[in-house]
């Protein structure tokens, strides 16, 4: 059963006070292989967005930047939601694909 993602056995032990102790691997890693990451789509309405470019310094991915003078998006979101919750003129929309 070794190298399955699936596989995770639990670990029980028994402690000097004699309490049980069950250690169970993090539900993200049992159940959720990491080739099944989310993906994101971004939507920026260009007639509210005043160029103020809080959410390009927000964006950890560095994914967003003002090209031609206009805000574009580039790369793969992670679903952070920055650039949604600091844009002041709710210019821009994150959706799960």
């Amino acid at each position: 059963m070794r190298g399955n993602v699936f596989a995770h056995p639990a670990k029980l032990s028994i402690a000097k006070n004699r309490s049980i102790l069950l250690t169970v691997p993090p539900l993200a890693t049992t159940i959720i292989p990491f080739t099944m990451k989310k993906q994101f789509r971004v939507t920026i309405d260009r007639k509210l967005c005043k160029q103020c470019s809080l959410c390009v310094n927000f964006c950890p991915k560095k994914n967003l930047s003002f090209k031609d003078g206009e805000l574009v998006f580039e790369g793969e979101c992670s679903g952070c939601m920055l650039c949604v919750r600091y844009c002041p003129d709710w210019g821009i929309r994150v959706e799960e694909k």
